[in-house]
């Protein structure tokens, strides 16, 4: 069954430039995979969530467990995690915190990104296509930034003036 959509939203997070691909469109996003591991809560739990700056991981404790996200690989589609990044994050982390000598790892994975060359996302209407609207690569800010973003896309696809400038964030700045 075939049917013409009035409007399309690209929210293909870091497969965005293979779909737009298809629609002849070159998107500059490359998959960048981050990494985390959840253990069963340690003796001395952190009392709220952590980001250890220099060495870019976030600590979330989350009731009876303990998340440590981090680490950033550009161009690599698998999310396959890599154990010894895995143990690198484990390493950093006891550089700033009192873990238990044995930690009880529940959950690794690993999940892609979508990077723009600027960091960036790209936000606004397609230049080749009149019905759609660009809402994609927003790197490690997806959570963050996605209400802001749903905004945004909302206002377009109403015809609205949006919240802010959104020529920053157009595909026309590669």
């Amino acid at each position: 069954m075939a049917f013409e959509a009035e409007h399309v939203i690209l929210a293909a997070g870091a497969l965005s430039s293979p779909v737009a691909h298809d629609l002849k469109l070159n998107i500059p996003i490359q998959p960048a995979r981050g990494y985390s591991m959840t253990m069963s809560a340690t003796k001395t739990m952190p009392s709220h969530a952590l980001i250890l700056g220099e060495r870019r991981i976030a600590v979330s404790p989350m009731g009876g467990v303990l998340r440590f996200t981090g680490r950033l690989e550009v161009g690599n589609y698998s999310m396959e995690p890599n154990p010894v990044w895995l143990q690198r994050i484990e390493n950093s982390a006891r550089e700033y915190l009192r873990l238990d000598e044995k930690l009880d790892v529940k959950e690794t994975w690993a999940g892609l990104r979508p990077t723009t060359p600027d960091g960036m996302p790209i936000i606004g209407r397609s230049p080749k296509h009149n019905n759609l609207i660009f809402a994609t690569g927003h790197a490690m800010l997806g959570l963050s930034l996605g209400p802001g973003t749903g905004q945004v896309v909302a206002e377009l696809l109403n015809g609205k003036e949006t919240s802010f400038d959104l020529r920053p964030l157009s595909l026309e700045r590669f």
